[in-house]
């Protein structure tokens, strides 16, 4: 008998550095990340169905930063060992290549585990958040509790309670696999993702980097501009989202993480399968029907973190 699949993994990304100051202050964030999150897994709607998950080049170092509370209801997993190559090997091709453009040498390419998440099958979803990205800065740091007063008219703890019972089950159950917001750069910012895990998808990712193909301009495998290469979303409801882009307005794939994590999950998502298995939680049809109100999340963008 297969074992029965948890209902939810709460995850994120701990790529952990030595000798890099951002990795270092990163592990800072963790740090929150782990009180936040363990308090969440603990509400009376998640006990049971849902585990704190940290993927990670060091597990040591992760559970020394968490509270010890909470080590029963986490579980450390190795970066998966092949991503890192493929990782190593896209990285050497986009030097090798010289782009000159901005953001294709800028930023890390580390980001690309998050890739790593749609292997995690034993969950039926994943929330994911980078360790900068804050659910509960209103209600400092931890859920709203059934105790709590938080804002004037909505009862916040039921707002969530909705959201992680009836709202999650709706996507359970729904044709969509992930669901992320954009920012001003991508369409897709993948800080903050509620995805189902498939290996379907993992393996088309990872065919992707092993084709080593990308261009500032052109995208992964060339696949086209981003006018063109999305020209096919125009009547979706996504459209309005991608249209306030830095990757629209300039038509190209040159935008924060456009050769790393968020272009990857632009192409798989928004190229590739039309949409038909992303939302973006904005969209105002969405949130009243998933009964979402005016839940947010705060993402600590750049160099702007709390603890710095």
């Amino acid at each position: 008998m297969s074992r029965r699949k948890m209902t939810l993994g709460i995850a994120t990304v701990q790529d952990i550095d030595k000798t890099s100051d951002n990795s270092r202050l990163g592990t800072c964030g963790l740090i929150k990340w782990c009180y936040s999150m363990h308090h969440l897994v603990s509400q009376p709607y998640l006990q049971g169905l849902a585990q704190l998950i940290v993927l990670t080049n060091d597990g040591t170092a992760v559970r020394s930063l968490c509270v010890p509370d909470m080590q029963s209801q986490l579980r450390i997993i190795s970066l998966d060992p092949m991503l890192n190559v493929l990782i190593a090997n896209w990285t050497q091709m986009l030097n090798l290549a010289q782009l000159s453009f901005s953001w294709t040498r800028q930023l890390t390419l580390r980001a690309l585990f998050k890739l790593q998440l749609f292997r995690l099958t034993e969950y039926r979803a994943i929330l994911f958040t980078d360790v900068d990205a804050d659910p509960f800065l209103p209600s400092t740091g931890r859920p709203p509790t059934a105790r709590m007063k938080v804002g004037h008219r909505d009862n916040k703890y039921r707002e969530m309670e909705r959201a992680w019972t009836r709202s999650l089950g709706r996507f359970l159950y729904s044709p969509k696999q992930l669901i992320a917001s954009s920012d001003w750069s991508s369409p897709i910012n993948t800080g903050v993702m509620l995805l189902k895990p498939r290996l379907s998808t993992f393996d088309e990712g990872v065919s992707v980097l092993r084709r080593g193909q990308f261009h500032p301009l052109f995208g992964f495998d060339r696949v086209g501009r981003p006018r063109e290469a999305l020209a096919h979303l125009t009547r979706e409801v996504v459209w309005p989202g991608i249209m306030r882009t830095n990757m629209f307005r300039k038509n190209d794939w040159n935008f924060i993480g456009g050769h790393a994590d968020q272009g990857l999950f632009v192409y798989l998502f928004l190229v590739r399968n039309g949409a038909r298995r992303f939302e973006f939680p904005r969209n105002v049809s969405f949130r009243k029907q998933h009964n979402l109100s005016t839940m947010k999340i705060h993402h600590f963008h750049s160099g702007t973190k709390p603890w710095r």
